[in-house]
């Protein structure tokens, strides 16, 4: 769900490393995460993955972002990603909103520059989120790269008519159940970006593994498959509750209590059970009214939710009491530090005590005011608890496989996920009673494609995106102008893109 704040684009660049496509009707290569693109590059089967980059975004906390080449030739996008949403679009160079302040930093596109755009449909896209933003257009198809990895035939939106409430406007890659995008009434949902990559023969399954990393660090996207040095323990499946008809739409599960150990001692804090959606495109957590008052008694915070960020207890640690639709529950561990991120102010700069001079950090715990939740009714569950998670997505099971995220872990060893239930469990050779549990509910479909996949590997990973930071003078924007440097074209015609960390 998009909620992120402001923010400013930095110089730092990132880039992976792709192995070869092998003719066995799927494509085996993986990514590298690297601060250079002249690394050797690694071969994994039948797995994607891609490097994510998380950037302060001033009181509204932090998002995550990776760039996408889209046309021929390829245009540079930086998209956020987001579990809680199902639409993959970007902005129109032509949209009024660039022209303003505090713009489109995260790149447009430009139909009358690419040889292989095509509309599908004229006006069908119309998405809005919870904090009033919204989005519309056409849907288009067009050749989108990712890494080394080129699709033609896949869809997405072209956004003319754009209304960011959060700062200035970026794509996004809504990773979520296709069947919940911003088409027209009446209108078939389209196959959004992991449906295309099954389309297309990539990957096996609509199956994901996210890796958000630590604040400071690089995080990673693992299409069709997990890194098993990414997580700690053992990864435990829960069923998504269904959320309409007895059907699952959404990414919901259950927190059922939590725990908190402070200064030795341990507490339950609240045990009423309330439903969440684990969303990456949100930064904040948020909670029943009452749950909300019990963490804000446990921290020293202002009455704007801001505290110095050197006196927030490090020897305080919230457990997350975790449960899906059959019962199958798990814990994760959340240290109080993760649910703060730096508070800036409005020029970028990190806001300071006005009487110690100490940087401040704001909670990103929000409370929701009904309070008491209704059957289908769900708050999210933003960055600030799914960085010290390890979060597998079985869109085609309808399941959620958690684990304790490895914080800063370097090894790597990514295992392909094979279609069907269980397959996790066969992947990485793990119980099953912890990883294959049957999901009774029926499971939202994959949308028809309209038009033919095609795939193929570029001959170059050159390339990378740079920005500059120009702070707008608009009341919580920090957004600079993006530019991107585009890299060699290989045999697929399209731009090779390396992921550009925003900050």
């Amino acid at each position: 769900m998009k909620s992120v704040g402001s923010t400013v684009l930095s110089g730092l660049v990132l880039a992976f490393a792709v192995g070869e496509a092998i003719a066995t009707g799927t494509l085996e290569f993986s990514l590298m995460k690297q601060k250079r693109a002249d690394t050797e590059p690694l071969r994994r089967r039948d797995a994607v993955e891609d490097d994510l980059i998380g950037d302060f975004n001033g009181q509204d906390g932090v998002a995550y972002y990776l760039n996408v080449s889209v046309g021929t030739p390829g245009q540079l996008q930086t998209v956020q990603l987001d579990t809680g949403s199902s639409d993959f679009y970007f902005t129109a160079s032509n949209s009024s909103f660039c022209d303003g302040t505090p713009g489109c930093a995260g790149g447009t596109f430009d139909p009358d520059k690419s040889s292989t755009f095509s509309v599908l449909q004229a006006g069908g896209f119309n998405t809005s989120f919870g904090d009033g933003s919204t989005d519309a257009g056409d849907y288009i198809t067009d050749v989108v790269q990712v890494g080394d990895l080129a699709i033609t035939g896949a869809v997405m939106g072209l956004a003319y008519q754009v209304n960011s409430t959060v700062g200035a406007q970026t794509g996004l890659m809504g990773i979520g159940y296709s069947i919940n995008e911003g088409v027209q009434p009446g209108q078939a949902p389209y196959p959004n970006f992991p449906e295309s990559l099954v389309g297309a023969k990539a990957i096996a399954s609509r199956f994901y593994s996210l890796f958000l990393n630590d604040i400071s660090q690089v995080g990673s996207i693992i299409f069709g498959g997990v890194d098993t040095k990414k997580y700690t323990g053992n990864l435990v499946t829960l069923d998504f509750f269904p959320t309409t008809e007895d059907q699952v739409t959404n990414f919901i599960i259950a927190v059922t209590s939590i725990d908190v150990s402070q200064g030795g001692q341990s507490q339950t804090i609240y045990n009423r059970p309330f439903l969440v959606l684990p969303d990456s495109g949100s930064t904040a957590f948020t909670v029943p009214n009452s749950l909300y008052e019990a963490i804000v008694k446990l921290v020293n915070i202002d009455d704007d939710g801001t505290a110095p960020c050197n006196t927030i207890y490090t020897d305080t640690t919230f457990t997350l009491n975790l449960t899906g639709s059959q019962d199958t529950s798990t814990t994760l561990s959340v240290p109080l530090s993760s649910m703060f991120t730096p508070a800036y102010t409005q020029d970028g700069s990190i806001a300071q005590d006005p009487t110690t001079g100490a940087a401040l950090c704001v909670l990103q715990v929000q409370p929701d005011t009904s309070d008491e939740l209704g059957t289908i009714g769900f708050t999210t569950m933003g960055d600030s608890i799914m960085r010290s998670g390890y979060w597998a997505f079985d869109l085609d099971n309808g399941q959620l496989s958690v684990a304790q995220a490895a914080i800063n872990a370097t090894d790597s060893n990514i295992v392909a996920v094979d279609a069907g239930p269980g397959m996790l469990a066969k992947a990485i050779d793990q119980p099953a009673r912890d990883t294959a549990p049957t999901q009774t509910a029926v499971v939202a479909q994959t949308a028809t494609a309209t038009v033919a996949y095609s795939v193929a590997t570029a001959a170059s990973t050159a390339g990378h995106a740079t920005a500059s930071a120009k702070p707008s003078k608009a009341a919580g924007a920090r957004f600079g102008a993006g530019e991107g440097a585009a890299g060699v074209g290989g045999a697929a015609a399209v731009v090779a893109v390396a992921v550009g960390m925003v900050l």
